[in-house]
């Protein structure tokens, strides 16, 4: 007789729960009620073999039924799914609309709180204007003022009898003047022809 796995997970429970409904039937209808037989060096009788054999078959019956409970519940949970988050998002709107959208109440439901506006208008309009006016001041421009600035001809080279080299820079096509433009803080004015880059 081949030795058996001391590991639970190897027998096909469907396969050992037919072996012990089997010996339960045989000892039933088989053995007389005062017969004994010595497994595994304990004697039994007719009715103990019974009660063990039928306590083993119910174990294996109730995951059986524990499944079918298991798959009827996953189907009323998929069955109401699409319900009840219809619902759910609903009455969160609601939920927000009658404690405001600000309201500490809204964590109690679960549902965020709007973060309240940052910069109001007013104040987009005076970050702008303090950006225009810096730019002004420092001279600084944007890149397509910088891409509008470009230079007219070659420029000159000079060699001297030492080696130095001299380039003498071309005229340069300027944007339009910036309505805007004024001078700098120190007098300097912010128009102006800017020099080659070499």
């Amino acid at each position: 007789m081949s030795l058996t796995t001391m590991q639970p997970k190897a027998i096909t429970p469907a396969k050992l729960e037919a072996e012990l409904t089997k010996l339960n039937e045989g000892a039933q209808t088989q053995l007389a009620a005062g017969t004994v037989l010595t497994i595994g060096g304990a004697p039994l009788n007719q009715a103990a073999l019974g009660t063990k054999l039928q306590a083993w078959i119910a174990a294996f019956k109730a995951v059986a039924t524990a499944q079918q409970a298991y798959q009827e519940a996953l189907a009323a949970r998929l069955a109401i799914t699409v319900e009840a988050r219809t619902f759910a998002k609903l009455m969160k709107g609601v939920v927000k609309g009658h404690f405001g959208p600000q309201s500490a109440a809204l964590a109690s439901f679960g549902i965020p709180s709007d973060h309240p506006v940052s910069i109001t208008t007013q104040q987009k309009l005076v970050a702008s204007a303090k950006r225009t006016q810096t730019r002004q001041a420092r001279g600084t421009k944007g890149k397509k003022q910088q891409a509008a600035i470009t230079v007219v001809g070659n420029p000159a080279v000079h060699v001297a009898s030492d080696g130095s080299v001299q380039i003498s820079p071309p005229p340069v096509n300027l944007p339009a003047a910036d309505s805007t433009s004024g001078s700098t803080g120190n007098g300097t004015p912010t128009g102006g022809s800017t020099p080659s880059k070499v």
